[in-house]
């Protein structure tokens, strides 16, 4: 059996048969029902109303109309019909051997096969088989072309330069970031904003009491006392957690800004590095895993602080996805200091050994990059460009089974301050 043969029997079609004969329309229903779905109407009116109702012609792959119908010939249903129903194959039935009508329909409304009545049962079935078999081969044509577009597609880009790849993909995973720490952000901004709510809606309450009370002359010291409390104490709530909304998109402003630009200017880095990590904090909760920053409080760069982004969050993200197991307990240290005309950053975990070959791939180009699922990944082969590149500074790289992995980065600092 032919592999169209076969996905003609493996997928319930359904056929639309039109004809104002009811003899004729039940015949050909109890001939095709045995071995398709079978929708059938009167005319051409009811065939198109079936064709709205059946989720917008969705799923019927094949037309069989009579030709000569009051109101609405079978010709004038096809034209209209052709717009809802594209790619289903239509048949036109006719008694009158009527050639102009023929062509006409072939040629223009693209009928791809008259059949003449009286027509006999045997040939019927295989003329509506080879209809389907056409849907079923279009319809894999189709997704040949498609196939082979996506994979033109990806070949074109696999034949791109491999550094232009993987700055756009850098970028790519850097929004993706942002994407999904804008959930986390939203999720963490939501907390105070709905205590501060929920405090205002309790003291908004307390005061309309206060209101009637005064209205009907019913202040007594008591509750204007608990009053007093209850609104200083909720004026309290509200501001610090107002205060904690405000910080939180603070951070998430410069932390997006930086992240997606290329700006060079002056900060100081230990507080860029904590508001990095405050964004970075809601995925940071939801693991087992901790961090620690050591950092001067006075070190200021004059540097590109979107790159200081993108290195830590994703040597966050490295830690995350390949350092620790299920049952292991993270500890990530940053350390930062500063050297002559140089600050180094040490980053380790106290995570799993990294043995030398895997260590001289790590910096290969994507080398981790399907370990992770947080959308967050950047490959460490751009890290280290950005490093090299971006911030001209050097990035080594060193395991032990006693102490996880450590990465070193130093970058050069002239007008550290």
């Amino acid at each position: 059996m032919s592999q169209n043969n076969q996905a003609v029997n493996e997928v319930q079609h359904t056929i639309l048969l039109v004809d104002d004969d009811p003899h004729i329309l039940n015949l050909l229903d109890l001939i095709l029902s045995q071995h398709y779905q079978v929708l059938c109407a009167n005319n051409g009116q009811e065939a198109l109303n079936i064709v709205t109702e059946h989720s917008q012609g969705q799923g019927i792959h094949l037309v069989l109309t009579d030709q000569r119908m009051p109101q609405m010939s079978g010709t004038e249903f096809l034209a209209k019909v052709r717009s809802q129903l594209p790619k289903a194959k239509r048949m036109l039935m006719t008694a009158y051997q009527d050639i102009s009508v023929v062509m006409a329909a072939i040629n223009e409304l693209d009928v791809y096969q008259v059949i003449l009545k009286p027509f006999e049962q045997n040939e019927l079935l295989l003329k509506v088989r080879r209809a389907l078999e056409c849907f079923v081969a279009e319809r894999q044509q189709e997704k040949l072309i498609d196939d082979l577009y996506a994979a033109n597609q990806a070949l074109a880009l696999s034949q791109s330069n491999l550094h232009q790849m993987l700055q756009r993909q850098s970028n790519t995973d850097m929004l993706a970031s942002l994407g999904t720490l804008v959930a986390d952000m939203s999720y963490e901004i939501d907390t105070p904003l709905g205590l501060s709510i929920t405090t205002a809606s309790s003291l908004e309450e307390k005061t309309q009491e206060l209101m009637s009370r005064a209205k009907e002359m019913n202040l007594s010291k008591e509750f204007m006392s608990n009053y007093q409390a209850l609104a200083y104490e909720s004026c309290r709530l509200i501001s610090r957690n107002l205060e904690k909304a405000v910080e939180l998109l603070h951070a998430f402003k410069e932390f997006s800004i930086d992240l997606t630009g290329n700006e060079r200017r002056h900060f100081n880095l230990k507080q860029y590095i904590e508001d990095i990590l405050l964004t970075l904090m809601p995925r940071l909760r939801h693991s087992k895993h901790s961090i620690e920053i050591h950092c001067p409080d006075n070190i200021v760069l004059e540097s590109y602080p979107g790159a200081i982004t993108k290195i830590i969050t994703s040597l966050i993200s490295y830690a995350l996805n390949n350092s620790y197991g299920e049952n292991k307990v993270g500890n990530m240290v940053l350390n930062i200091k500063r050297e002559d005309h140089a600050v180094c950053m040490v980053f380790e975990d106290n995570g799993k050994f990294v043995n030398k070959e895997t260590l001289e791939s790590l910096f290969q180009p994507l080398y981790g990059a399907e370990h992770d699922t947080s959308g967050k990944w950047l490959g460490l082969n751009a890290v280290n460009h950005i490093v090299h590149d971006t911030l001209k500074g050097r990035l080594d790289c060193e395991s032990s089974e006693e102490h996880g992995t450590k990465f070193i980065i130093t970058l050069p600092a002239p007008n550290a301050h």
